[in-house]
């Protein structure tokens, strides 16, 4: 698998997630709805249950453009960051794409792991063709996401509609 980019002196790299990373991914997804069920659309029940979470059957059979950059720290998988285009339910929105599940692990807090995978999705996204903007959902309040979202370029999408209560749109073009 291409590795997109590291930063040497922590350690860590970052990669497209692939078919054998697909059990380290439901192991990370699901810890992240457990410890932060505030921030993720989906619950920690629910999706547990699943046989296959909609990222595992993305890598094991890779039919579209959605993709997951992973950091690693050695082998193990310590953070996460995923891209769907818009194309997927709206074909009007074809030059827009969605970042989800950005997650990283507590005890690499603070090395910029998620500004990197942030960093990495959107040059992989911007890679596609026809993708011009990018655009995620954010827990209002969650101060540390917004500030690497910020960091990254995004900003506050002030006509966002349809969004769910709690939460903000911001936009990256």
């Amino acid at each position: 698998l291409l590795n997109i980019m590291s930063s040497g002196e922590m350690g860590i790299t970052y990669r497209k997630l692939g078919p054998a990373d697909a059990a380290q991914y439901r192991a990370i997804r699901l810890e992240s709805i457990r410890a932060h069920p505030e921030s993720f659309g989906s619950g920690y029940e629910a999706q547990a249950k699943l046989p296959k979470l909609m990222f595992e059957q993305a890598l094991e059979r890779p039919y579209d453009q959605r993709f997951l950059i992973g950091a690693f720290d050695q082998d193990e998988l310590i953070g996460i960051c995923g891209f769907v285009p818009k194309s997927l339910t709206n074909t009007d929105l074809a030059h827009v794409g969605t970042i989800i599940q950005m997650y990283v692990r507590a005890a690499y807090s603070g090395r910029k792991v998620g500004f990197n995978l942030m960093t990495a999705v959107i040059a992989e996204a911007f890679k596609l063709g026809d993708i011009e903007q990018l655009v995620l959902g954010v827990r209002i309040g969650n101060l540390s996401a917004i500030t690497v979202y910020e960091q990254v370029g995004f900003v506050t999408d002030e006509d966002a509609v349809g969004l769910d209560e709690g939460f903000q749109q911001m936009v990256l073009k």
